[in-house]
Parts: C-alpha cells; sequence; structure tokens
C-alpha cells in the first residue's frame, strides 16, 4: 500500500477515534504517520498532504484543544523542522502557543526555510 493511502487512513482513523472519545488512541494513530521518517527530498506532495493533516490539523490541533501547551509546542517544533509544504505554519503556531501560555521557549534560532543537514 502507498505511503499516501497509509497515511490518509491513520488521519481518517485518528478522526474517528476523536469522535468516539478516545483521544489518546487518536494521537496513536496520528503519531504513527508523524513519527515516519519523511525525506523532503523523496516525499511525494501526497504524502506531506496527509502529514501534516495528521500532525497539525490532528494531532497539534487535539493537543490544544486538550490544553497540553508544552507537548503542543514540541510538536510544532517538529513539524517545523520536517521539511513539510507547512513547516512555516507549525514554527508559527508554536510561537503563538507559547507566546499565548507564557511558556519559555530559550533563545530561539532565526527561522530557517530548510531544516538543516543532519
Amino acid at each position: 500500500m502507498p505511503a499516501s493511502t497509509q497515511n490518509r487512513a491513520h488521519y481518517i482513523s485518528g478522526q474517528a477515534l476523536e469522535k468516539l472519545g478516545e483521544n489518546a488512541q487518536a494521537l496513536e494513530s496520528y503519531f504513527r504517520v508523524i513519527n515516519r521518517e519523511f525525506s523532503p527530498e523523496t516525499t511525494t506532495s501526497l504524502e506531506w498532504k496527509w502529514y501534516d493533516k495528521c500532525g497539525i490539523e490532528g494531532a497539534l490541533s487535539l493537543l490544544e484543544r486538550e490544553e497540553r501547551w508544552k507537548a503542543a509546542i514540541q510538536l510544532a517544533e517538529k513539524i517545523g523542522r520536517s521539511g513539510s509544504p507547512r513547516a512555516e505554519d507549525a514554527r508559527k503556531i508554536a510561537e503563538r502557543i507559547g507566546l499565548e501560555h507564557f511558556i519559555y521557549r530559550g533563545r530561539q534560532a532565526p527561522l530557517e526555510k530548510t531544516p538543516p543537514n543532519q
């Protein structure tokens, strides 16, 4: 099964689990996609679409609704380093949450458009 199809299935599963009130299981489903290894050079736009949906619209949104601010910031920062098309959005979300909830995130380096070489 293509990775994009698997990612989509995890997003749909997470959404269904949230509707059933099974938030821990929903997060598990989203994180199965988020924690995969993604290479910005070889990942297809469809794979990124479902990665961003699982990360930003799924897990990040759920963590914010549950008021788990530090976990939300950590996730947003991770997405921000991923090379995703929405990485910049995620970095801005991390910044917003930190400012709104007075969470010190340490001295932040200037935002880069591309992730550093590892």
